[in-house]
């Protein structure tokens, strides 16, 4: 199978030149100079070497941007490239496992190597990699114990709907994973040497406005439901001091919510382009969990004798991530890409 290497690279040092040197077997090796502004004389030496090609960015535009630089590039001009292997430039991916991804790409369409973050972790990694992944694991529904590894293998027939996705940084690395659920695409993990030269330094990784950037990632989750809640309770608050019924608040409040939350979920949060599909299972989770909503409210207000209000509130916090579990794997899961 004809794999290429894709390294993005930002101001690298020495490690870049003794791991292009261990790589010779790729068929091409992609090394993205993303804006770096020392150590350009590293991109110069690696110009004489005939299987390696140098992209560059006039200034850095960020990890994402550089992996999309480096497929766009293979997917216009390199057909002969079945599938690519990413890796990064400092130093922390073995040779041995660099080849091992591009050896299991050959019967898988994605691969990830996931490093053993439980020993010998500088703390502003593990710190990064656990919140980031207890996160990433709930909301997306992935069993995945590595989130920011940099080592992954991508076959080729996905690069177009890779090229799509619009972040440029880091959080790049956390759409493609999410990607991966959306369109129903089987991941085979392996376990990688974890290796952190002087603590990491050479890492361009800021723990907090990078992290910070991959959790905007989630936070689209998060929007819709706490907007479609405002909504939902406003309505409802409105129509019982008009009604001072339950069911018919419950009802007129479920109505207006779903206009709302389904062109949000649908489009910003699962980014779902088949209606017909997703309409009719969201219009009867609606109508399911409305009704639990109803009968928990109900019971809080007459047996428990609980203000109405507090108890509508209660029923949602209740129901909010059973809901959100529902339209992550049933309503809103799909094949498309």
């Amino acid at each position: 199978m004809n794999i290429a290497l894709v390294i993005p690279a930002y101001n690298p040092d020495e490690n870049l030149l003794s791991l292009i040197k261990g790589l010779s077997s790729f068929a091409r090796i992609l090394i993205v100079n993303d804006g770096s502004t020392i150590n350009i004389d590293i991109f110069n030496k690696l110009k004489f070497d005939k299987n390696v090609i140098i992209l560059s960015h006039a200034i850095n535009m960020g990890k994402g941007a550089a992996l999309k630089t480096a497929m766009n590039y293979i997917y216009c001009n390199l057909p002969e490239v079945e599938g690519i292997v990413t890796a990064d430039a400092d130093g922390q991916h073995l040779i041995t496992d660099i080849k091992k991804a591009a050896e299991l790409l050959k019967n898988n369409e994605f691969v990830l190597g996931e490093r053993d973050l439980k020993n010998d972790v500088p703390l502003r990694n593990f710190i990064g990699n656990l919140l980031t992944r207890k996160i990433f694991n709930f909301l997306s529904g992935l069993n995945v114990s590595d989130t920011q590894s940099g080592l992954r293998g991508i076959r080729r027939e996905l690069i177009p709907d890779l090229l799509r996705i619009r972040s440029n940084g880091y959080e790049f690395e956390m759409e493609m994973l999410l990607n991966t659920k959306k369109w129903d695409i089987k991941m085979k993990k392996f376990t990688i040497e974890t290796i952190y030269l002087n603590g990491n330094k050479s890492s361009h990784f800021n723990p907090l406005i990078d992290s910070m950037k991959i959790y905007y990632v989630f936070l689209r989750f998060t929007f819709s439901s706490l907007l479609t809640a405002l909504i939902d309770n406003i309505v409802f608050f409105l129509s019982f001091a008009v009604f001072s019924n339950i069911l018919i608040s419950t009802v007129l409040a479920r109505l207006i919510a779903l206009i709302v939350n389904y062109s949000l979920v649908k489009n910003l949060v699962f980014h779902s382009r088949d209606v017909y599909k997703t309409l009719p299972r969201y219009i009867f989770l609606v109508i399911l969990m409305g009704s639990i909503s109803y009968g928990l409210i109900n019971y809080m207000n007459t047996i428990l004798n609980i203000n109405v209000f507090v108890a509508k509130i209660g029923a949602e916090i209740i129901l909010y991530i059973a809901n959100f579990a529902i339209q992550r794997d049933l309503v809103f899961r799909n094949n498309e890409k």
